[in-house]
């Protein structure tokens, strides 16, 4: 009863020719003594060949662009480090002199209460630092524009590399050859990355086409 119970889980792999030459060969001497096991084989190969005659199922015509859109999602998933490591990266510059900064005002604060009772007047000329950018775009494949694309609206995901990871229609887009044209124009176009903190993260932006009537 072992003997059968262990070779039986082998069996669909014995018809693949998927084990080891040794594993091959004793399921073989253990079929030649088995009528059961031989039995359960028969039926596997009769469900092999009744699986082989179903047709193939019709793939969505956009499948490649899904796979290739998956895959530079998972790329950068695999290349962005954890979230401890940039925190920790991020805060270990100014870790001491943040913690040396506060003390230095609280003691200050504290021995020269009145300095503060002066009102201090901020420059209106100073420049907020920027803290977070949204993608540019900066370069693209030649586009071939007609008039089923005028009033598209386009939401795209631009991964940390400034490729496009994906994108989805907010407005328009009832023409598929106009949506297979922009699809393909999408794959070539390279933009320059959001950043935060001066390092390239994901980000979203929205693209519009219209069409421009020059007259004269």
């Amino acid at each position: 009863m072992f003997s059968c119970w262990k070779n039986k889980k082998l069996l669909s792999a014995y018809l693949e020719e998927c084990l080891s030459l040794q594993q091959q060969v004793s399921v073989a001497r253990h079929l030649e003594t088995c009528l059961e096991c031989r039995e359960e084989l028969e039926q596997l190969r009769g469900v092999g060949a009744l699986l082989q005659q179903l047709p193939a199922p019709a793939l969505p015509a956009d499948l490649p662009f899904r796979i290739r859109c998956r895959l530079s999602q998972e790329k950068g998933r695999a290349q962005q480090p954890g979230w401890r490591w940039r925190w920790a990266n991020l805060m270990s510059p100014v870790a001491f002199p943040a913690m040396a900064g506060v003390l230095s005002a609280l003691l200050i604060f504290g021995t020269l209460t009145h300095v503060f009772a002066v009102p201090v007047t901020a420059n209106s000329n100073d420049v907020p630092l920027s803290l977070k950018t949204s993608p540019r775009l900066r370069s693209s494949a030649p586009f071939e524009f007609n008039s089923a694309l005028e009033g598209l609206v386009v939401e795209v995901l631009i991964s940390h590399e400034g490729r496009v990871a994906d994108y989805r229609v907010v407005a328009g887009g009832d023409d598929p050859q106009a949506i297979r044209s922009l699809r393909n124009h999408l794959l070539f176009t390279v933009f320059d990355p959001a950043t935060l903190f001066g390092k390239p993260v994901a980000g979203r932006t929205v693209l519009s086409f219209q069409l421009l009537h020059v007259i004269g």
